[in-house]
């Protein structure tokens, strides 16, 4: 009897070990993110395509982290 109640916590065991272990992370590392403009942003219209102005068009980042806007387009 003791043998089958210490067979049946190492099975519990690994499956909830194994449940864990495939369980994505619920924070994902958010610390920084960088946005640049879309193909074609410069001209007027830009927030009626598909991209966007912005690259990435949502953004998330933890407080206290860094958003960086690089201005990479040849609009004037």
């Amino acid at each position: 009897m003791k043998t089958k109640a210490i067979s049946s916590f190492f099975v519990l065991f690994a499956i909830v070990a194994g449940i864990g272990a495939t369980t994505p992370a619920a924070f994902a590392d958010h610390s920084e993110v960088t946005i640049v403009p879309a193909a074609g942003s410069g001209a007027p219209g830009c927030e009626e395509t598909a991209d966007g102005c912005y690259i990435p068009g949502t953004a998330t980042v933890d407080v206290g982290g860094v958003v960086i806007m690089s201005n990479t387009d040849s609009a004037a």
